[in-house]
């Protein structure tokens, strides 16, 4: 049980460091997912002599197998919050209660770095910086059993390495990256160079697959499941002897041959390294620095989306959960989140760099992504509070429920330790027998504004007893700008430019969850507008002749006016021409040109961008 040998040093560690749970609640479809805190057990302290001695975080990876959650990384003790227990670097938690599995006892003696799970659930795959599990010689790689923690016969052994650093199990295979040189399967020995793969069904080592990595170690590894593609990431500099700037490759997963014929990775910053690999639905998602996730599409590796964490915020884990992606980061509080789509963002950016974004948002030490769309997730923004490094492991489970592990100490202004699980809800308890909340509205958006004031309206919320009314928040620091019982109101506010969001209300005082996040400025001239336009049409071919082609689409809509559309060339970024109306002619050289279009209004906002349109000119 557990022991109370808690000093006063090991109480200020578990304030810094921590792991906690929530209680699961039931879902209701119109709900985001958020923090609920209440005691469970975590993980406190960060042992030293690893290979990521640098990052002092506890928690660097997080799996799960029935209603068992896997809890991995530097953490030496397991906690109830007021005794500690001996369980370093590897310990199980019930999925449904929060609590410590005492009977799942694996004795790992260095960190624990990357987990993953066979398919069937019969097997955890374990990879870190250790040299024996269960007191005996396993060297960075092990497979266990999930249920008793016991080492398992598995021929493929590494022989040679001080570190896996990621795992994927894909295509009958478990993938491992790290800093690793020897392989031995069933008494055969291959060279390696950090990375490599296990058959699932033989445990033995595939040689055929044998990507050359030097130039520094690996950190992540994505097999895809729809093309003969693996993708890595990592602190390296070449892959098979070419050149891999920002430290992404790309390999076929036949043969571990560098991929050829698609576009080349194109890094934002001289600090060349990538810590995230995630591949889903025909894009490729990387996370690093300085900064950023950039979204790709797999069948070229051309830039879809390119997000900017400013001024702090190395992206260091993504993970798919649905139609979602979501990223990991040490970006703070209130940290700007800039999104471009036809070019990277450069870090250090200049405020000319800066106003070249297509959209501005806000992070908080995990951001969520629309997995179709590469776009921010606005209404996600959960009230979790963490030191420096930050959120470094995160796992969708199938309950619906999002596990994020780092060095998070509190969450909904409660202490937690170390982990947090979010999931869907219908509410917290209120007076009576009312506990839904009502369903969230939408966004802010301007429909007149004057000296000192801006009129506000937004799409409503439903309740299932009924609304009672809506309050608008400022982002900054979560205060009340104002209340009204209907689905608009004026906001009257010293000069300055704020963010803010909207929460529904019932009789019994249970809140929405919050809409998404909307800019706007207030001046006493007037505020200015900044809302953008909505997108346009995707152009259509109308016509055509020789050198020319006709192109006519339907016009964005802006609370103030369209004042012109913008067409580009997605292949290049470049702009094609600039026109009031609807309807262009493109003279162009012979080619062929991806063209889309942006609306614009008199204040210079531009839209989102249209759907594309392939036109061929000759």
């Amino acid at each position: 049980m557990y022991r109370k040998n808690f000093s006063p040093l090991r109480c200020l560690l578990a304030l810094i460091i921590s792991l906690g749970a929530v209680v699961a609640m039931s879902p209701a479809a119109t709900a985001e997912i958020e923090p609920q805190p209440r005691n469970a057990d975590g993980v406190v302290g960060v042992a030293t002599g690893t290979q990521s001695e640098p990052v002092r975080t506890s928690v660097w990876a997080i799996e799960q197998i029935g209603d068992t959650v896997y809890v991995g990384g530097k953490f030496t003790q397991v906690t109830n919050g007021a005794g500690t227990e001996n369980q370093p670097f590897l310990a199980a938690f019930s999925a449904s209660t929060g609590r410590w599995i005492p009977g799942f006892r694996p004795s790992v003696n260095n960190s624990v770095n990357a987990l993953d799970v066979s398919p069937d659930g019969s097997t955890l795959f374990v990879g870190g910086d250790f040299t024996t599990v269960n007191g005996q010689n396993q060297r960075v790689f092990a497979a266990l059993d999930p249920t008793t923690g016991a080492t398992k016969s598995f021929a493929g052994r590494v022989t040679s390495g001080s570190s896996v650093r990621g795992l994927d199990v894909q295509g009958g295979f478990v993938y491992l990256v790290g800093t690793f040189f020897q392989l031995n399967s069933g008494g055969a020995s291959t060279t390696v160079n950090s990375a490599a793969r296990i058959s699932l069904n033989t445990g033995r080592h595939d040689p055929n697959w044998a990507p050359n990595i030097s130039g520094g170690r690996a950190w992540d590894i994505a097999a895809s499941s729809n093309a003969d593609r693996v993708y890595m990431t990592g602190f390296f500099s070449t892959v098979n002897g070419q050149d891999k700037p920002g430290g992404f490759a790309a390999v076929s997963a036949s043969t571990g041959d560098n991929i050829v014929g698609t576009q080349p990775f194109r890094t934002n910053t001289n600090r060349d390294y990538a810590q995230a690999v995630e591949v889903h639905n025909g894009l490729v998602w990387v996370g690093g620095s300085e900064h950023y996730v950039y979204v790709m599409n797999e069948s070229d590796l051309g830039l879809k989306v390119f997000h900017l964490s400013n001024r702090t915020g190395d992206f260091q884990d993504l993970e798919v959960v649905g139609n979602r992606v979501y990223a990991g980061c040490h970006c703070r509080v209130g940290t700007n989140l800039y999104t471009r789509f036809d070019d990277v963002i450069p870090f250090p950016a200049s405020s000319s760099d800066l106003a070249q974004a297509d959209d501005v948002g806000t992070s908080n030490w995990v951001v969520a992504f629309d997995a179709t769309t590469g776009l921010q997730v606005d209404s996600f923004n959960p009230l979790v509070r963490s030191t420096g490094p930050g959120v470094w492991a995160i796992h969708g489970a199938p309950d619906g429920c999002l596990w994020i592990g780092g060095t998070l100490h509190r969450s909904n202004e409660q202490p937690v330790d170390n982990v947090v699980r979010m999931c869907d809800g219908d509410g917290g308890p209120g007076p009576g027998s009312d506990t839904e909340r009502p369903s969230t509205p939408g966004a802010a958006r301007v429909t007149d504004s004057g000296s000192g004031y801006v009129d506000l309206a937004w799409n409503g919320s439903t309740d299932n007893v009924a609304v009672t009314g809506y309050t608008v928040f400022n982002s900054a620091n979560n205060s009340e700008l104002f209340s009204s019982s209907n689905a608009f109101g004026r906001l009257n506010a010293p000069d300055g430019t704020y963010n803010v969001y909207v929460r529904a209300f019932d009789a019994a005082g249970n809140l929405s969850w919050r809409s998404g996040v909307r800019q706007l400025t207030i001046t006493s001239g007037g505020p200015a507008d900044t809302q953008r336009p909505s997108p346009p049409g995707a152009p259509r071919i109308v016509g055509s002749g020789n050198g020319f082609v006709d192109l006519q689409w339907t016009s964005g809509t802006d609370n103030v006016g369209v004042v012109g559309h913008r067409l580009y060339d997605l292949n290049t970024g470049s702009l094609l021409i600039d026109v009031t109306g609807t309807t262009a002619r493109l003279t162009l050289a012979d080619g062929t040109y991806r063209v889309y279009a942006k609306a614009y209004d008199a204040a210079g906002n531009e839209s989102w961008r249209s759907g594309t349109r392939t036109v061929t000119i000759n």
